[in-house]
């Protein structure tokens, strides 16, 4: 600090001590005036430098600390925030997932009664071609059942332990071949199913999983179509990968969607028909068969023109 003396030009100035600050926030520095000598009305004056940087460094530690309070405090905050989202997001699927479990139920279960009522009537069951009809429909919708309760089981099973495999070699171009073959087509839909392969068949998977990939996949295409749609399937090996790949000519995926139809319960918002039946665990159910096999999934769509499907399972 300096020091020295002032004479007051102020003549009825008051002789009592004062003290000021000055400066800027990062060049503090204190004046203190001080009677001396009030005859001559002179006192003194003491400029006091405040240093900034010594400051910050006696208060380290606690600088430090406050700091690390507050970033802990926000990261706090923020997981609170994540989690009071995730829960929010828990409960709509929730509620989704229970409300789509009902509607798909409802209507197999609505067939069944239809036709049991059927044959519980001695009178209609005379009638051999709706006896063979009312057998079809019962078969169908039971395998609709049965396809939705698989899934179901596959899904949540996934939560608690690996997909088991049972892995062999087998003739893709046989299963496919019969895939294709025995695929019950939807009356009101036009579909055509144009498959390629190489010239070696032979791949190394599992023969029931592989087939429920490409099943979901087909019924997935004909699903999200029109009255008509062409599908093609290529199952390709090439640098020791089964590559298959599956594409349509139907409705397309927005590319806002893209990045959430392999998320479970998820459905489209283009959907041509909100009444077409799905719980959202097609494409959930393909990318998690796909994972137990250590392979990888990826799509190709636009909106209006139709999808592709690409996947490589090691070899």
């Amino acid at each position: 600090f300096t020091t020295h003396l002032v004479v007051s030009e102020d003549s009825i100035y008051q002789w009592n001590a004062e003290l000021k600050r000055q400066g800027t926030l990062f060049n503090p520095y204190i004046e203190v005036m001080y009677p001396y000598n009030p005859l001559k009305r002179q006192f003194v004056l003491v400029s006091v430098k405040v240093s900034p940087h010594a400051v910050l460094v006696r208060m380290g530690w606690q600088l430090v600390g406050s700091t690390c309070l507050i970033f802990l405090l926000g990261l706090c905050l923020l997981f609170q925030i994540k989690t009071i989202l995730k829960q929010r997001r828990i409960d709509e699927l929730r509620k989704s997932f229970v409300n789509t479990m009902i509607h798909e139920l409802k209507r197999p279960v609505q067939a069944l009664k239809m036709c049991i009522a059927f044959l519980n009537d001695k009178s209609m069951r005379t009638d051999e071609k709706a006896m063979d009809e009312v057998i079809h429909d019962s078969m169908s919708e039971l395998d609709n059942l049965s396809a939705y309760l698989s899934k179901l089981r596959d899904m949540t099973r996934v939560d608690d332990e690996h997909t088991q495999l049972s892995v062999r070699t087998f003739d893709i171009k046989t299963s496919l071949e019969k895939l294709v073959r025995l695929y019950h087509v939807p009356e009101d839909k036009d579909v055509a199913i144009e498959t390629h392969f190489s010239s070696e068949t032979l791949v190394t998977a599992d023969p029931v999983h592989v087939s429920n990939i490409i099943s979901n996949l087909i019924e997935n295409a004909v699903k999200y179509s029109g009255k008509s749609v062409h599908i093609v399937v290529d199952c390709l090996l090439q640098d020791h990968q089964l590559m298959i790949r599956v594409a349509d000519d139907g409705i397309g995926i927005p590319v806002s969607e893209q990045n959430r139809v392999f998320d479970k319960f998820y459905r489209g918002s283009n959907l041509p028909d909100r009444s077409l039946p799905g719980i959202g665990l097609g494409l959930s159910y393909v990318k998690l068969l796909v994972e137990a096999h250590h392979g990888s999934i990826s799509l190709n769509s636009q909106a209006g023109k139709g999808t592709t499907i690409e996947i490589i399972i090691p070899q």
